[in-house]
Order: C-alpha cells, then structure tokens, then sequence
C-alpha cells in the first residue's frame, strides 16, 4: 500500500506523470501495466517474502565494499 501511494503522489504534475508511466508503457504499451504490478505487490504475502529472503539474501558470495575519501 505504501508503495502504490508513494507512486501515486509523486504524480502532481503533467510532466511527473508523464516520466512515471513512460516506463512502464515502454514494458507493455498500456499503463494498466502500473495496476497488475502494485496488484502483485498486494497479494504477496509474508511467507513468500522471508522464502525468498532466505534463498537469496545469504552470506554466501556476498560482496562487501569499503569506501573511503580519496587522496587530496
């Protein structure tokens, strides 16, 4: 729900509208495209997420990145 109303606020304007749906008519040349993934989003449900979770959210191969400030 969040993210459908977050997606939704962000379209105050022509232009913001315009640049939200461009991509997803780009996908499937219909904005009802939009509608079936916050649908999908909707029906998942939390065992579904944690299955996933463990299955791809694992220390193995995992990459840890150190950023420091560079030289001056």
């Amino acid at each position: 729900t969040h993210l459908r109303y977050s997606f939704i606020l962000h379209m105050d304007n022509r232009e913001a509208v315009a640049d939200a749906l461009a991509h997803y008519v780009a996908l499937r040349r219909t904005p009802e495209t939009v509608e079936r993934l916050y649908a999908r989003y909707a029906a998942l449900t939390p065992e579904e997420l944690q299955r996933v979770a463990r299955k791809y959210l694992v220390e193995d191969g995992r990459t840890i990145v150190t950023l420091t400030g560079g030289a001056k």
